[in-house]
């Protein structure tokens, strides 16, 4: 057992709990008092949230980083749990400076979502695991479903609600098996039992991995995400690029290399069927699709192909450059779901804003906006893997550790796709840099110069931060 600290509290862990306590009663009794009239309560939330995470994440990096357990050892502090955090903690933090304008409950469901995911990352207990994902899961199946009007969203709702329900009992399945085979749910104290019989794993390491490359949107469980991202908001595609790959990533590198690591054959095994089904799937299947939400679908399965290839070779360098990779890749999806929100039509018909999420329709927008048509431009490198930008040097250092295992048909395959990424990226390119206005392209508002700057800023820190962490 690892020795424990007592300089370690999980302030922020605590604060944002609190917080949400605090906020949802507050809100409740605002949105149901009579005396106030039941008042629809919008303004400031986004502010109040930003405030909530800023204040957390100080708190987060004043608390330290020491190894630690806590809450009777169902909690484990690392280093690779603190980076992990830190990650987290960024990305929500950028995900505030979208330019939205939902009523209370969305953001105390955010904040539900995301207080779940950091414990997610720190607990060493599956059980724990389950608790916390089922309390997420709920905040996400609402989320999806966010646009009760819309019969896509519900569609999308319902087939997140089904699906990945689904996938959690097949993983607390797999969990059910292996207690019953040592009767113990620590993870860390799983990893010191010697198994005589091998075979009675290979049960339980079937139906985990199976749950959690389905929660990874590894092919072929892939089937349900593009309807998802399509179905919800933006903000909420964003929501769930940050919090659910990163988070099951995280817990599922936990399992593999403590609880089944005397069985790295088998999983092994799996993941040279998986990895290479999943880079082709998502980047075959990102060419027919002309939705941006559903071209990211796409897009983040076939790069979670490219992350499940540091577990697979157990490389502590390997997998610290895929932390890398995953901040990088959902950073730069991150502006470009903020960069396509910019974009609203000047008709207010329905349809003309559905239509707005078609990259097709964004002829000759370098007419319009050029400044925008520049940060799409370089959005659209950074994610088809061209320099200097962090997901270039992450598929670099993953090709140079291919090279080095001697696993050329991997890294054969990684180029190849990389290629067929840059190609259907480049169609994009081309309808914003070089298409004409025609009498059926879309008549844009006037684009607020504070989200502009607001954009160009995050910009200006993806190529900073690129370049700063692989010098």
């Amino acid at each position: 057992m690892l020795q424990k600290f007592s300089n370690m509290s999980i302030l922020s862990e605590h604060y944002i709990l609190l917080s949400i306590i605090s906020l949802l009663s507050f809100g409740i009794w605002i949105n149901l008092s009579p005396v106030y009239g039941y008042p629809k309560l919008f303004v400031y939330w986004r502010w109040i949230t930003l405030t909530v995470l800023v204040n957390g994440f100080i708190l987060y990096n004043v608390d330290g980083c020491d190894q630690v357990q806590l809450f009777n050892n169902f909690f484990q502090t690392e280093w690779k749990d603190y980076q992990a955090g830190m990650l987290l903690w960024s990305l929500a933090l950028i995900l505030m400076c979208f330019n939205f304008n939902y009523s209370f409950e969305f953001f105390i469901l955010f904040l539900i979502s995301f207080w779940s995911s950091l414990m997610i990352i720190n607990t060493v207990d599956f059980i724990m695991f389950y608790f916390l994902l089922e309390l997420q899961s709920m905040s996400f199946y609402i989320l999806a479903a966010w646009r009760k009007n819309k019969r896509i969203s519900i569609e999308g709702g319902l087939k997140y609600f089904f699906l990945s329900s689904f996938a959690s009992i097949i993983i607390l399945f797999g969990f059910s098996f292996l207690y019953s085979f040592c009767g113990l749910t620590n993870i860390n104290d799983i990893a010191l039992v010697q198994w005589n019989s091998p075979s009675d794993q290979w049960l339980s390491l079937i139906m985990v991995s199976v749950g959690f490359l389905f929660k990874l949107y590894c092919a072929p469980f892939h089937y349900w995400v593009a309807d998802i991202y399509e179905g919800t908001t933006t903000v909420v595609v964003s929501a769930f690029t940050i919090l659910s790959l990163l988070t099951f990533y995280h817990f599922l590198s936990k399992l593999l290399f403590s609880v089944y690591f005397p069985f790295m054959e088998y999983w092994q095994m799996l993941l040279s069927y998986i990895i290479p089904l999943t880079l082709l799937v998502g980047t075959l299947g990102a060419f027919y699709q002309m939705k941006i939400k559903r071209v990211l679908a796409y897009s983040s399965i076939s790069n979670i192909g490219y992350f499940l290839m540091s577990l697979f070779y157990m490389d502590v360098s390997f997998i610290n450059n895929t932390y890398g990779y995953i901040f990088f890749y959902t950073l730069s999806s991150l502006l470009l779901l903020l960069a396509s929100s910019i974009l609203v039509p000047m008709e207010s018909n329905r349809l003309f804003h559905e239509n707005v999420e078609n990259w097709g329709s964004w002829l000759g927008l370098h007419r319009i906006n050029w400044w925008l048509t520049l940060v799409l431009v370089i959005l659209v490198f950074s994610l088809s893997g061209i320099p200097p930008f962090g997901v270039f040097f992450g598929k670099w250092y993953l090709l140079s550790n291919l090279f080095l295992w001697k696993n050329y048909w991997w890294m054969f395959l990684s180029i190849t796709m990389t290629l067929f990424t840059f190609y259907y990226y480049v169609r994009i390119v081309k309808v914003v840099s070089y298409g004409k206005l025609t009498s059926s392209s879309l008549i844009l508002k006037q684009i607020n110069s504070v989200a502009i700057f607001t954009l160009l800023s995050l910009l200006g820190v993806l190529i900073w931060i690129s370049i700063l962490f692989y010098m």
